[in-house]
């Protein structure tokens, strides 16, 4: 339900009002296109084969001993999916990965990655990040704090185990990697290395973000399917695709969450360094984060870190961690384990 109070309150200041009057422009458009009817059939980018539809369809044909379920004391939601709960999958060596999903997702986008780690012997864990996994409520209920504790329990768990410990974090995920390691002593934690993934600092446009608080004026979420016909980012197909392991909306009040969370790592962090080996990979053709602000970001704080840029014309999306959003995937995989390969020696 819509707060007439509050937005008068909002029309009252010039900068909200602009605001107010754009987002309210916005949600017009986007309530035309949700009435009009969308099949990802009639949509070419999604006609491209069966690598968009059941995209996680490998998951089906694993060694169940390879991926095992793993109990840290973690209380789900009722509304979070089985198929959607932490997992481990146990390498031969004493080195454990800690790998992050991003935003409105699951452990499932990051676990083709996870694979291939595994493969080379490492342990990693793929939580799955409080708040997500399940409905819209769940999500939009969370506070980035809880997000923060995910990894930091997930580091308390397997420290004991473990000689050494590599944090990994796509988008969202290497977000909240960021944080911890600006704000932590990790030298407590056995943390040997960090590899941040199409980390989110801030949105492709700067009025995302504005746009996001405006629309929490209106309602808690807004469907994928209609943003996608508003702004046909192909970012928005392998979520689109695959709604078993990610919401089908956007979460309003978590998006701003993460927006908040953003912010405070650009702006309240003192000028700490960071002297930790670390991987930043990101792509030019990125249409969910803005590249420039991570870059100066990761080369402001962290004195130790190896860049892997994928060009504009290598046509690899921000799920890079998905391959068929990387048409790069082995490559990139490649460069991931010898990082941490390195990291060891």
């Amino acid at each position: 339900m819509i707060d007439v109070e509050k937005m008068k309150h909002s029309c009252k200041d010039p900068g909200r009002g602009r605001i107010f009057f754009m987002t309210a422009w916005l949600m017009m458009l986007m309530l035309f296109y949700s009435c009009a009817s969308f099949n990802l059939a009639d949509h070419k980018e999604f006609r491209e084969g069966p690598k968009y539809l059941d995209l996680f369809y490998k998951y089906k044909k694993i060694d169940g001993d390879k991926m095992k379920k793993i109990n840290f004391e973690q209380i789900y939601d009722p509304s979070v999916r089985e198929s959607n709960y932490s997992k481990i999958m146990y390498g031969n060596n004493d080195t454990a990965v800690i790998l992050l999903h991003g935003f409105i997702s699951s452990p499932f986008e990051v676990y083709f990655l996870a694979n291939e780690i595994n493969k080379n012997g490492f342990t990693v864990y793929l939580p799955l990040i409080e708040g997500f996994g399940g409905d819209i409520d769940f999500a939009n209920a969370t506070r980035y704090s809880s997000w923060q504790l995910t990894l930091k329990k997930s580091i308390e768990k397997l420290a004991p185990n473990y000689r050494n410990i590599i944090l990994v974090g796509f988008s969202m995920g290497g977000t909240i990697v960021t944080d911890f390691l600006l704000k932590n002593n990790y030298d407590d934690n056995r943390i040997q290395g960090a590899i941040l993934l199409a980390p989110y600092f801030a949105p492709k446009w700067s009025a995302g973000q504005w746009l996001s608080k405006g629309l929490g004026m209106f309602s808690d979420s807004v469907s994928l399917k209609t943003i996608y016909k508003v702004c046909r980012s192909k970012d928005l197909i392998i979520p689109l695709s695959n709604q078993d392991y990610y919401n089908s909306a956007l979460p309003i009040k978590a998006a701003n969450e993460l927006i908040k969370l953003g912010n405070e790592i650009k702006t309240n962090i003192s000028e700490k360094q960071i002297y930790l080996p670390t991987l930043l990979v990101y792509t030019e053709d990125d249409k969910t984060i803005n590249n420039r602000i991570s870059l100066n970001l990761v080369e402001k704080h962290f004195q130790n870190v190896e860049i892997i840029k994928f060009t504009k014309n290598q046509k690899v999306r921000h799920q890079l961690t998905v391959p068929a959003g990387n048409k790069m995937f082995d490559s990139f995989c490649a460069s991931v384990i010898n990082f941490i390969k390195n990291l060891k020696d």
